[in-house]
Formats: C-alpha cells, sequence, structure tokens
C-alpha cells in the first residue's frame, strides 16, 4: 500500500480517535469557559472601575495561568469544597496606562470570579475601597459565608487582611483570602489555595520524572554530540550551508511573524520593564522556543553532511525546497504524508490515557494559551515542535548508521530515540511515558524509511497543531469553538493542496534516458593490409577487455554471484566489475559508457579504474559514485558519458545499497513472495554534470533481502535486443525470465537468462552490448 493511503487511513483513525478520546480525556474539557479573551477584558475593566481605576482607554494583555498543583489535589480530594472555589486555569488580564508606568493585573477564573488583583501604583484619584462583604462575594461567590473572621493586620500605611476556610481535618487545603489597602486604595487581593506540608511532598513524590530526568539527560548528550560535529564540519570545511540556513531563515521568520498572534506577546505587553528586559525575561522562562533558533541550525549543520545509507536522499525534498522547486510531486507527497500522519499522532496520547489499564495515565494540560491568543493560527503552529526529530532523523538516525554495525543501530537508536520523545509525551507517569513514546518512535520511522525528514517535521507540526481544534470546540463558549473554524479551514486546504500535488505534481528531475547515444565509428573502407593490422590490434584490445573483467566473481557470505558481458562489436563499452570496500562489504557495478567501439572501450577502462581507485578510499556507495561522477566529468569534457548501476552487499545482513546513474532498473526478484519489481531510484549519468547537480539527483536506496530473492544488473542491450521481426526483448520478458529461476544459483540463474535471450533473438546479431549479473541471496 503506498505511503499516502497509509497516512490517510492514520488521518482519519486520528481523527475519530480525537473525537471520542479528547473530551473524555483532556483536562481542558473539564474547565470549562464562560469568558473569552474579549468578555475576560471587559470584566478585568469593569472591576477596576469598581475599585477605583478608570481604564477605558487603557492597553490590556491576557494570558494564561495552569495550576497543575490544584488539579492534583482536586483529583485526590474531589469532596473538598473548599478545592471547588478554585481552578486549574486561570485568565491574567494585564491593564497598562497609556504612557506604560503602571498597570493593574486581575485575575479570574473560568467562571467570571475574581482570583486576585494587584495595583502597581499611585493611590487611584477618587479611591473606592469595597466593603469585605463585596470581595468576599467577588472573590467566592456564594461560599463566602464559610471564611472565618479577618485577622488584620498594620504596618506603616499598610493594612493587611488574612481570612482562611479549612473545611476538616480529612484534607489537605485551606483557601485564604489576602487582601492589601495602602492609600485608600484596595491595592491587592487574592484567593490561593494553601496545602499542608504531607500534600506538598506527595505531590513532589508525584512529579518527580524519573525517565524524564534521564530523558533530559539523554537529550543533552546527543546535542552535544551534535554540536560538536558541526563544529567540526566547519572546521573541515565541508559543511554545505544552503539548508541549514533556510531552515533558520524560516524558523526566525516564522518565529518572528507568530510572536505577535501568541501568548507570549501579550506577556511582553504587560511586563513593567523596558521592552529589552521584558524579551530576555520572556525568553529565560520559555527556553525551548527560543533556543529552537540555534539547534534548528546545530542539527541540520551535524546531519546533512552525515554521508551515511541514503541520508541525502531523506535531506532531497529540502534540497528541493531550498532551490525553489516546491511545487512538485516530491515535496508534495512528503508534506501530505507528514501531514496526515500528524493527525493520527496526535491521538496517541488521548488512546493511551483511555486504555484503563495503564496506570497513572492522566493528561497534562496542553494548548491552553491558545484559548487566549489573540491569533489562534499563528499561536498553534508551532516550528519548535520540530527540533526534537530534527535532532533523532536528521542528525542521529545517520549519524548511528555511519557506524557501520548493522547489529548495533536499532539498539542504539531505539532506546535514545523512546528517551528523546519522552518528554514531549503529556504524562508524569513512566509506564504511560513509555507507551506513547514508544509508539511515536514507530511511526516517525515508519515516515522516515517510507518517506523522507521532511515527511517527518511536518508530521510533528501537525502533530501540535492537530489537538488545538479538539481543545478549542471542546469548550462550551461559541466564540471559543469559532475560532477553531481559520484553523481548521486553512489545514484543509493545505492537505488538500499537498495531496493533490503529490498525486498530480510534476516529477521533481528530468528523467534521464539510459540508452547511451550512439557515435558512429564508421570509416572509409582500410586496404587490405591495414585491414589486417587493424584486426590484429582488434584482437590484443578485445582480450585486454576481457582480461580486465572478473575471472572469477568474489566469494560473499550469504549470497552467490555470477556475471557476463558479450561486446557487439571487437570491442565494446560495456563493464560489470566487483569492488571490496573497507569496511569488509562487496560492492558490484554494471556500466555502460556511451557510444560502441575503441572510444567506449577505452572510456570503459578509465571507468573501471577510477571505480577502483576511489572505492578503497570510501565505503560509502554515494561517495563512490560521486567522486567518479566528478574525475569522468573533468576528463570526458563531455564528450562522453557513462550509465551505471551499482549495489553494495553486506555479508553480515541480507541488506543491499543501491545507487543508480542513469542506467536501466534493477530487477529485485522476491521468490518466497512471488513478486518481480523494476527498482529504478533517480540519478543522472556519470561524467554529464558538475558534482552539485549530480549528488542533488543521486538517491541511494536500501533493500532488505529475503533468503532467495534475486537481484538482476543489466545494461540495454539485453532489453534491447531484437528479434527477426525487430520486436524488443525489453523488461516484462526478462523479469519473466528472471521468474523462472527461482531456487537457482546465480550462475545457473545468469546461464538461463543468457538462452531465454539467444532463443528470443534468433539469428539476429546483437546491435548493443550484452552485459547481465546476478547476485542470488
Amino acid at each position: 500500500m503506498r505511503p499516502l493511503s497509509i497516512a490517510g487511513i492514520a488521518a482519519l483513525a486520528g481523527v475519530i480517535a480525537l473525537v471520542a478520546f479528547l473530551p473524555r480525556t483532556d483536562p481542558s474539557a473539564s474547565v470549562p469557559l464562560t469568558l473569552d479573551r474579549t468578555h475576560a477584558i471587559e470584566r478585568a475593566r469593569h472591576l477596576a472601575s469598581e475599585y477605583g481605576l478608570d481604564t477605558t482607554q487603557w492597553r490590556a494583555a491576557v494570558t494564561d495561568e495552569v495550576a497543575g498543583k490544584l488539579r492534583a489535589y482536586q483529583l485526590a480530594y474531589p469532596a473538598d469544597p473548599a478545592a471547588r472555589l478554585f481552578s486549574p486555569l486561570k485568565l491574567d488580564v494585564t491593564l497598562i496606562d497609556p504612557l506604560g508606568k503602571h498597570n493593574a493585573n486581575v485575575t479570574l477564573f473560568p467562571d467570571g470570579r475574581l482570583a486576585a488583583w494587584k495595583w502597581s501604583g499611585p493611590s487611584p484619584q477618587s479611591p473606592s475601597i469595597p466593603s469585605p462583604e463585596r470581595l468576599l462575594a467577588d472573590l467566592m461567590g456564594p461560599s463566602a459565608a464559610s471564611f472565618g473572621p479577618a485577622k488584620v493586620s498594620e504596618e506603616e500605611a499598610r493594612v493587611t487582611s488574612v481570612r482562611e476556610w479549612r473545611t476538616g481535618p480529612q484534607f489537605q487545603m485551606t483557601a485564604t483570602l489576602t487582601t492589601e489597602q495602602k492609600g485608600g486604595a484596595l491595592t491587592s487581593a487574592k484567593l490561593t489555595p494553601v496545602y499542608t506540608d504531607t500534600f506538598n511532598k506527595e505531590y513532589r513524590q508525584a512529579q518527580r520524572r524519573t525517565l524524564g530526568n534521564a530523558a533530559d539527560g539523554v537529550a543533552a548528550l546527543v546535542w552535544l554530540v551534535g554540536f560538536c560535529l558541526a563544529i567540526r564540519q566547519v572546521v573541515r570545511g565541508r559543511m554545505v550551508w544552503r539548508i541549514p540556513l533556510m531552515l533558520l531563515a524560516a524558523q526566525i521568520i516564522w518565529g518572528i511573524f507568530s510572536f505577535f498572534g501568541t501568548a507570549d506577546y501579550q506577556e511582553f505587553l504587560g511586563r513593567s520593564e523596558s521592552g529589552p528586559d521584558a524579551l530576555i525575561t520572556i525568553a529565560s522562562e520559555n527556553l525551548l522556543p527560543f533556543w529552537s533558533f540555534f539547534w534548528w541550525l546545530v542539527f541540520a549543520m551535524a546531519g546533512y553532511p552525515v554521508r551515511s545509507t541514503g541520508n541525502r536522499e531523506k535531506w532531497y525534498s529540502l534540497e528541493l525546497i531550498s532551490r525553489g522547486r516546491i511545487l512538485n510531486r516530491t515535496v508534495g507527497q512528503a508534506v501530505a504524508v507528514g501531514a496526515l500522519s500528524g493527525i493520527g499522532l496526535a491521538a496517541l496520547p488521548y488512546i493511551v490515557a483511555a486504555i484503563r489499564g495503564i496506570p497513572g495515565n492522566t493528561l497534562d494540560f496542553r494548548a491552553m494559551d491558545l484559548l487566549v491568543a489573540p491569533s489562534v493560527v499563528l499561536a498553534a503552529v508551532r516550528m519548535s515542535a520540530c527540533i526534537p526529530l530534527l535532532a533523532l532523523f536528521g542528525f542521529l538516525f545517520p549519524f548511528v548508521r555511519f557506524l557501520r554495525k548493522p547489529w548495533l543501530f536499532w539498539p542504539i537508536f531505539v532506546p535514545l530515540g523512546i528517551m528523546g520523545l519522552v518528554s514531549s509525551t503529556p504524562f508524569h507517569a513512566i509506564i504511560p511515558e513509555l507507551v506513547t513514546a514508544s509508539l511515536l518512535l514507530a511511526a516517525y520511522v515508519w515516515i522516515y524509511r517510507r518517506v523522507d525528514l521532511l515527511s517527518v517535521l511536518a508530521a510533528a507540526v501537525t502533530a501540535a497543531v492537530a489537538l488545538v481544534p479538539g481543545i478549542l470546540l471542546s469548550q462550551p463558549l461559541s466564540s471559543i469553538r469559532e475560532s477553531a473554524m481559520p484553523l481548521l479551514t486553512i489545514g484543509a486546504v493545505t492537505i488538500a493542496a499537498s495531496v493533490y500535488w503529490a498525486v498530480r505534481g510534476p516529477e521533481a528531475e528530468a528523467h534521464v534516458p539510459a540508452a547511451a547515444t550512439t557515435l558512429s565509428t564508421d570509416t572509409d573502407s582500410p586496404e587490405q593490409s591495414d585491414r589486417e593490422r587493424l584486426q590484429a590490434e582488434f584482437q590484443v584490445a578485445r582480450k585486454a577487455q576481457q582480461d580486465a573483467l572478473p575471472a572469477e566473481p568474489p566469494l560473499v557470505n550469504g549470497y552467490t554471484l555470477a556475471g557476463w558481458c558479450e561486446p557487439a562489436q571487437q570491442v565494446g563499452g560495456d563493464l560489470y566489475d566487483f569492488f571490496p570496500l573497507p569496511d569488509g562489504r562487496t560492492g558490484v557495478a554494471v556500466a555502460d559508457v556511451s557510444g560502441k567501439g575503441v572510444p567506449a572501450a577505452l572510456y570503459m577502462m578509465v571507468t573501471k579504474g577510477l571505480m577502483t581507485a576511489v572505492s578503497r578510499e570510501s565505503n560509502q556507495l554515494a561517495y563512490i559514485l560521486e567522486q567518479t561522477n566528478l574525475h569522468l566529468y573533468r576528463a570526458c569534457r563531455k564528450k562522453v558519458f557513462v550509465t551505471l548501476a551499482a549495489v553494495v552487499l553486506d555479508p553480515e545482513s541480507l541488506r543491499m545499497e543501491y545507487g543508480r546513474a542513469g542506467h536501466n532498473p534493477l530487477v529485485w526478484r522476491r521468490a518466497r513472495r512471488g513478486e518481480t519489481s523494476l527498482v529504478k531510484p533517480p540519478g543522472l549519468g556519470l561524467g554529464m554534470t558538475p558534482g552539485e547537480r549530480f549528488t542533488r539527483s543521486l538517491k541511494i536506496q536500501e533493500l532488505d533481502l529475503e533468503p532467495e530473492d534475486a537481484i538482476v544488473l543489466y545494461s540495454d542491450g539485453v532489453t534491447e535486443a531484437v528479434n527477426h521481426e525487430m520486436e524488443q526483448f525489453g523488461e516484462e520478458r526478462l523479469m519473466r525470465s528472471v521468474e523462472a529461476t527461482d531456487g537457482q544459483p546465480a550462475a545457473a540463474s545468469r546461464d538461463a537468462i543468457l538462452r531465454d535471450l539467444a532463443a528470443f533473438m534468433g539469428t539476429t546479431p546483437a546491435r548493443d552490448d550484452i552485459t547481465l549479473v546476478v547476485i542470488r541471496a
């Protein structure tokens, strides 16, 4: 099934799960708001006027305040009537005078009751000191009579009054009302819960995140390694700055743009400090969004240059975007799969929270600031959500794979990946943290392996955004529910557009034909003596070329190999070769030089020498092909080019790397599954273009083989061979011929395919070189 189809199913399942479980498990649904941002400001102005301040022309900023300890107490002691006075969610309204010198802070409970009042300024011109009864009514409503008598103290011109309500010895909290008056005006009033030492100790123990602390340590280690590697890449001059700078610029632009729509901007407006001091304070209190500017750059710098298997392919969509090529099928599929999958990922914590058998699966408050944000759309899209995923899949995944120890890869990556995602789970208990992080990691690994890094980042952003409409729609106030509509509309349009481009968009790269351009070698008829001399020289050249081909295939644990090369003329431009890599793996290559005859044969020898030399320097197939291309481009001066297919076999596993430089696709026969397919990752021919464009086009694909699988590499002389009716042998006949060799070793399979080809051609001579390599697992 295609990744886009699976992602669509995940999105549908995610929507169903969010609708079913979010209202039951998300704590925001248990805190119904009767005030939206506008109503909260009106309520604050009304209270301020009653306390002697005219704030009609004053600016207003609204932020949220979440009390996790209070929610824990209410869950532990649901029968305590004093606890019902409070709410885990409060709205802080700051009213700032036109000069910005003084402000009044009004904190409201979701039902509109006053939670706290504070005035930082001189006494109002017309002070109005509300009576204790009026304050009790504003702060406590019908429960005012339950408070004890006031304990009044005076210090200089300040009068402090304290009232308490302790409902019984079986409960662990006292509701306390504290008011202060100065200069004939009410300067502060606050209703607070005061917990016993016993409950405070229990809460601290419950909030102690042993796994979270370990996860923070692992994250710090990964980030330190990434930072060191990024510095190393810069010092060694191997840094490719285009993509890291693009990601940094995107984060900076979006961060500045979205700042004005978030609660952080409201908090900035409400600060009494100067503008720079307020920004520094907010940055210190919200480290992740501000540090994300730095870590975007670091992990892109550390991960993009890593030359591990398939790493450059996973950055391909981001490369296209960095070059302005956005509207194509590759980018569309990455965004579509990520966005659709992200909806399913957003539902995973709610599914875990709905399972009764998991202890401690109570969700934390999430995204509550969006209830009071000036722009829900700007505040909902959080680029900082991508940082852990960029660290895991942009850097850690290719870095661990670069170690070239397949048996160590998953034991290293999986624990580190789970630890890296634990901090993003909305739980405090170990079991739900591990379950959620494991499910998230499995989903992200699937997205990364089936698509690429851009899709993973899109999934992370969408997972953070997708829960927002559910939180807003769970509120009873119509204005809050309506604020979800723009976000839903933009999200639906974005997903629909990306799906359209994934299905109907143009390909990212132009197709490069596998067939080589034929160079004519016809000459005037020489004299007989010259012809005989040339024939003798051709015989020598033919023997030299045949001697350059492998005499016997190497012995590779878990595989059998067999090859064949037959020039159409005395000498030809085809080759196949086996080359050992420094890490013990074995490379196999089949190449076709454009043209025929002596010129093609000479360039074939050059290509073989380059492949042999470069393969001694590196274990990375991508690097070998890139360097071979660079040297051929400089040597050939665009006169000829070479198409090539190369694979790397790992003797310790059945994992195979495959790179294709403009060559025919390989045939993959999965005998046990009864499946045969053509595998054709993109790639330009060798010697056609300088290094940068060739590197951009090349994708190294990884295949996980099974016992009895067959891999067939061939030149176009096989598929373009014709019979007396000028009908081509073609890829379909080749695939059927390979299927008929199931269960045979590589040499027998090769001979059977060549017999089928000879039977098809009959007496028709070959028009092109015929090269064939069979690999049997």
